[in-house]
């Protein structure tokens, strides 16, 4: 459940992107959504009308303006030479947008879209999904960088990039509803619907392809679009290929079974989001006294303000003693217990994609075991699916097999452009 880009960043050599390079940020200037379509239309998509308001794009801020230059200095500074040579200069803007809440009421909700500068004919669309993050500082659009890194991997060769902040945090209200499949979903539809609309304005045209990406909470996430793009949104927005990595898609056994059998220093910390955001969805608990054996304590941290590796300093040591001896006791002896079952309603693994799948996961992984990947794939090639995993290495933990598993996204999806675009 990698902690954000930028978290991800911290502990490889992309993080060369937030030392070598200042922004080049533009004017602040707000522009305000169209209504209209743009200048271009979008090639080869049914037109199939969405909710009303959902994913009306509300306002989008250019953040920044990276140059081809600058991402091609950074391609060589962090030795990522595999990835293909920046391409096209990249706008970066902070997207506020229409979606719907856990009780599917109105909500503005935010999120980070890339477009490429100069391009002709249409483009593929890239959603990307992000990883868990405890700060609004830390989302796509947020502060801490994220957007060097996507500008970098797919932006500057030619995609569109959108990606979600979520529900809870960015602009929108409330509590992160962490791992939580439906509203990673319902963000994110309406969140690609916003990036289209902007893009149109921005004076670039879209083609039919819509790629789907993610690491760590961002892999859930993107089995849980992918799953909620099929079932209803076909027409619409049709998936092209999809590649979660290192994600929790087996919650309710493998995920959780590793939680307190094999745990990572940062497994109490998971484990206390996921129940403080299960319990606001489902009610898992009358009481947080019930459930934690420091309530208040645990409670406060979770502010939107600290980050994830802040608030592990702060978390016991072992993810037993997170709980109540009493809750954890429940858990463990009750198959129906409250817990268990918000983990069940959030399985992303056992349903047939109509389009290919390509998991990735280190072989070392303590933070989501790599177990989560071979239950995914095993179940959906039963299920006759379209699908592989690729094992990057099975000595790569969850941090250190984020750039290989984002290095083979890339490829992947390149070799299903046609021509020689992106």
């Amino acid at each position: 459940m990698l902690r954000t880009l930028a978290r991800f960043s911290s502990t490889t050599s992309i993080t060369a992107f937030t030392l070598a390079l200042t922004l080049a940020a533009c004017s602040p200037d707000e522009t305000k959504a169209s209504t209209g379509t743009g200048p271009h239309g979008d090639a080869g998509i049914d037109a199939e009308t969405p909710p009303a308001g959902r994913g009306r794009l509300v306002s989008a801020q250019l953040q920044s303006t990276i140059t081809r230059a600058q991402l091609e200095e950074l391609r060589e500074k962090s030795g990522l030479t595999t990835v293909p040579a920046p391409k096209f200069d990249v706008a970066c803007s902070t997207i506020r947008y229409e979606t719907i809440d856990l009780h599917d009421a109105p909500v503005e909700a935010s999120g980070l879209a890339c477009v490429p500068l100069g391009v002709a004919g249409p483009r593929p669309l890239l959603s990307y999904q992000h990883g868990t993050t405890t700060a609004d500082s830390q989302v796509p659009s947020g502060e801490a960088g994220a957007g060097i890194f996507l500008a970098f991997l797919y932006a500057a060769s030619g995609y569109v990039v959108s990606a979600a902040d979520y529900l809870g945090l960015g602009a929108a209200p409330g509590f992160h509803p962490y791992l939580h499949a439906a509203s990673e979903a319902t963000a994110s539809i309406d969140m690609i619907r916003a990036t289209r609309q902007h893009a149109r304005d921005s004076g670039v045209e879209l083609g039919s392809q819509l790629f789907l990406a993610g690491y760590s909470q961002g892999g859930h996430a993107t089995m849980a679009l992918h799953r909620a793009l099929e079932a209803g949104h076909a027409a619409e927005l049709p998936v092209t290929a999809a590649m979660p990595m290192a994600g929790s898609y087996d919650m309710s056994q493998t995920t959780i079974e590793a939680v307190f059998a094999t745990p990572a220093p940062s497994t109490p910390t998971y484990l206390a989001y996921a129940l403080l955001a299960y319990d606001m969805v489902y009610d898992v608990y009358p009481s947080p006294e019930v459930a934690f054996a420091e309530p208040a304590k645990v409670g406060s941290l979770f502010d939107r303000k600290r980050t994830f590796d802040e608030i592990a300093k702060e978390m016991p040591t072992t993810p037993e003693a997170v709980l109540r001896p009493e809750f954890l006791n429940a858990f463990r002896t009750d198959p129906n217990h409250s817990f268990r079952a918000a983990l069940r309603a959030n399985d992303v693994y056992d349903w047939k994609p109509r389009a290919p799948v390509r998991l990735c996961h280190g072989g070392a992984d303590r933070d989501v075991t790599f177990q989560n990947s071979v239950v995914a794939h095993d179940r959906m090639k039963a299920l006759g699916a379209d699908v592989e995993l690729v094992a990057v290495g099975a000595e790569l933990d969850h941090d250190t097999a984020g750039i290989p598993c984002e290095v083979a996204a890339r490829a992947y999806f390149d070799a299903l452009v046609p021509g020689d675009t992106p």
